[in-house]
């Protein structure tokens, strides 16, 4: 019973203003609303006849702007926590000028904030050896960060399937070495620094 409730809820709007089939009940079940977000945000980043997959960061975006009308906001607060404003298999462009693909959250403080990312292409736009570093790494000896995302790209717009570079071959075993094998190499010739929050 429950299962068939949770189906024929789960493309509800949270605040019962629409959706599909028309329902005149109160509080929508709990799994209904949790489906409903997955669903959508799992349908966003899906590719469709009538349309390209949308990134993981615009995703989110997405499915937030609704938080309170369509969806319930505390699963809303829920997927971010999980996923992040930069969900892994996001391309982004950091401080130093180089293109990366966010891979998993961070090992500092503000793990959502300073995730994990895969280096793909240094401050030249020139491709280089996959790999990965912590966006919470500081500069020796001063309150900044190495890097930090600057904005979120569209890996259309580069012809790019960031979502393969979490899986490359050159990142296995790279976790638990990425703190101790980072250097500056990618990042020579560039004098952005970005104050530590707090």
């Amino acid at each position: 019973l429950e299962r068939a409730l949770i189906s024929l809820e789960h493309h509800q709007n949270f605040d019962l203003t629409g959706g599909y089939p028309p329902l005149r009940r109160g509080e929508l079940h709990l799994f209904s609303r949790i489906i409903s977000v997955c669903d959508s945000f799992d349908a966003l980043l899906a590719e469709r006849p009538h349309r390209p997959a949308f990134p993981p960061d615009q995703a989110v975006k997405m499915v937030a702007r609704k938080s309170g009308t369509q969806y319930d906001p505390v699963i809303i607060k829920v997927l971010i926590s999980l996923v992040g404003l930069y969900p892994p298999g996001s391309l982004v462009e950091l401080s130093t000028g180089e293109m990366a693909v966010v891979y998993g959250v961070g090992d500092g403080e503000t793990p959502m904030k300073r995730p994990k990312v895969v280096l793909i292409r240094d401050y030249l736009g020139g491709e280089v050896t996959p790999r990965l570093v912590d966006l919470h790494e500081p500069i020796p000896g001063r309150r900044a960060f190495k890097r930090t995302i600057v904005r979120p790209l569209d890996p259309r717009d580069y012809d790019l399937q960031p979502s393969g570079y979490l899986f490359h071959p050159e990142l296995a075993g790279a976790d638990e070495a990425a703190a101790s094998t980072d250097d500056e190499r990618s990042s020579e010739g560039s004098e952005f620094e970005i104050e530590i929050e707090g």
